[in-house]
């Protein structure tokens, strides 16, 4: 007699396991909100890190699943797991050096999308017109030319930019998810 775990369970047994970190680890970004970085700011790389992974394994078993003939609803497992990938790979950028928002006391730079490996943008601080929230909840600094700057509270120290652009602009309105 032989055992067999189905891919089913598998698949369930991985989004459950997804569904049950996340909420974990998101609260410990939000606990970490301002831990000091003097001059730059970064995703908070073991959260960031630990998503890939997991998002990772969710591609595969939503690939995976469907080659059961048993699977009921193939097309929509297959269907799935492009939006797993995505965030999988939103995660891998993250950790890139690309992600991390740098300043000086001249001007800032990062990251010109909230979107997969972004070009940088750098912004002189007379320049900035705006600070911003987006549709996805990242925030923004915007130029009086338009190029934008992005940013979360996936990031490690983003209190502390806060703190930096107060500082450095108080002329500018934050928005209500930043005070």
């Amino acid at each position: 007699m032989s055992f067999r775990i189905s891919s089913n369970v598998v698949a369930t047994a991985a989004a459950m396991l997804t569904i049950a970190i996340l909420p974990g680890l998101m609260r410990n970004i939000r606990q970490r909100a301002d831990r000091p970085a003097p001059t730059k700011i970064a995703p908070e790389p073991w959260s960031m890190g630990i998503c890939a992974v997991l998002f990772g394994a969710m591609t595969i078993a939503f690939v995976a699943v469907p080659f059961d003939p048993a699977t009921p609803n193939r097309w929509l497992w297959w269907a799935l797991s492009p939006l797993w990938g995505a965030l999988c790979l939103m995660c891998v950028s993250a950790l890139s050096k690309g992600a991390r928002i740098e300043w000086t006391e001249r001007s800032i730079a990062g990251p010109a999308s909230e979107w997969f490996f972004a070009p940088r943008n750098e912004i002189a601080w007379p320049d900035i017109k705006a600070c911003g929230t987006t549709q996805l909840r990242a925030w923004f600094l915007e130029s009086q030319d338009g190029r934008r700057i992005y940013w979360s509270s996936g990031y490690r120290g983003w209190g502390v930019l806060k703190d930096v652009i107060a500082r450095q602009r108080p002329d500018l309105a934050l928005p209500i998810e930043m005070r």
